[in-house]
């Protein structure tokens, strides 16, 4: 879970220094919240074959089950960076989609 946690913060840091433009290619919110849970849930589920494996394998394959680029990714996190509270409304539906999740196991 570390790996992937810091994976994403990183990732979000470099793309807020390239500028607050609005991008084109932004991801659907509700897409992109479903994908934001999926690496985190990943992160916590540690699957045999992949105990020696980078997350990086692990996001692209979350990636590409939902057909979104990693550039459309970069361009989604550019555009909530430009606004904080684009982030917080986020995040609060992130962490109603992980209890609900929580609350079905």
């Amino acid at each position: 879970m570390k790996n992937t946690l810091t994976f994403l913060v990183v990732m979000m840091v470099a793309w807020a220094c390239r500028g607050n433009k609005q991008p084109k290619d932004v991801i659907d919110q509700e897409k992109f919240e479903s994908i934001y849970v999926e690496l985190l849930d990943s992160a916590s589920t540690i699957q045999p074959d992949s105990l020696n494996v980078p997350i990086n394998p692990t996001a692209a394959r979350i990636l590409e089950r939902h057909q979104v680029s990693l550039d459309q990714l970069k361009a989604t996190v550019n555009y909530y960076n430009a606004d904080t509270k684009r982030w917080k409304l986020f995040y609060e539906e992130v962490v109603k989609k992980m209890n609900e999740q929580t609350l079905k196991n």
